[in-house]
């Protein structure tokens, strides 16, 4: 029984870990235990995130040619570390650049394996994550678009736009280039869909809607969280005939279900 020590242990199996690595890099190179060794760590200490973001690029990138199996061992560990960041309820403080989890995750998929639909929900997900890049905001659309998916493509500008538009209402100085970039990308994914004629009235309709619920959230409940805030407002009985999300990805396309 570990009685509470299973971080010490996991950082003793992590130095075991490195210098097991070490050896293996300027000897024999076989790497037999490492993906073992590894998963033991995060078994013992599954918070120990950077752990997560070292063994997606060594596993993958330990020496010879890039193969099916490295890549499947990094996204392994990886999708692991992701899972439970998803799932526990309590959450803790994340590491500054834990936005690299999903963000690998969606590169093996996207970029390594060419499977572009499976990846960007992933890089949709770093993009949501505060302090990750800004490249991430529209390149999941992309991936999207790429796969031929305009219209998940156009749900992820969808949320992105609301993101940024609610973090413009929330902090005093704005970044009115990212938003612009968004709303520029999604005007295009509205014209494959809808035709040009309707896609600059369908993001002059989204984002009144959107302005709406922040004066209405604002007013009435500003203590919670906006993707709360839309779930309480879902409650109503003039909303009781729209399915609802707690992720934003599925909240803000509610913005413009009756366009």
């Amino acid at each position: 029984m570990l009685l509470g020590h299973e971080a010490f242990l996991a950082d003793l199996v992590w130095i075991r870990t490195l210098g097991y690595f070490a050896d293996e890099l300027f000897g024999m190179k076989k790497f037999s235990y490492l993906e073992d060794l590894i998963s033991f760590s995060v078994d013992l200490d599954p918070r120990f995130e950077k752990i997560y973001m070292w063994a997606g690029a060594v596993l993958m990138y330990r020496g010879g040619s890039i193969s099916r199996d490295k890549i499947e061992a990094s996204t392994r560990i990886l999708e692991k570390g992701w899972r439970y960041i998803q799932n526990e309820a309590v959450g803790w403080k994340h590491d500054p650049q834990y936005w690299m989890i999903p963000q690998m995750i969606g590169f093996n998929y996207a970029i390594e394996l060419k499977d572009k639909k499976r990846g960007a929900p992933y890089i949709a997900a770093t993009a949501r994550i505060p302090g990750s890049p800004d490249i991430y905001k529209t390149w999941a659309a992309t991936l999207y678009k790429r796969a031929g998916e305009w219209e998940e493509g156009s749900k992820v500008l969808e949320s992105m736009l609301a993101i940024e538009t609610l973090q413009s209402q929330l902090e005093s100085v704005k970044d009115e280039s990212i938003k612009q970039k968004i709303r520029d990308r999604l005007t295009l994914y509205y014209a494959k869909i809808y035709g040009k004629e309707a896609a600059i009235e369908r993001i002059r309709d989204f984002e009144t809607r959107l302005g709406e619920f922040l004066i209405e959230w604002r007013g009435a409940l500003p203590y919670v969280s906006f993707p709360l805030f839309m779930l309480l407002r879902s409650s109503k009985d003039e909303w009781q005939n729209i399915e609802v999300s707690d992720t934003w990805s599925n909240i803000f396309p509610l913005l413009i279900s009756n366009s």
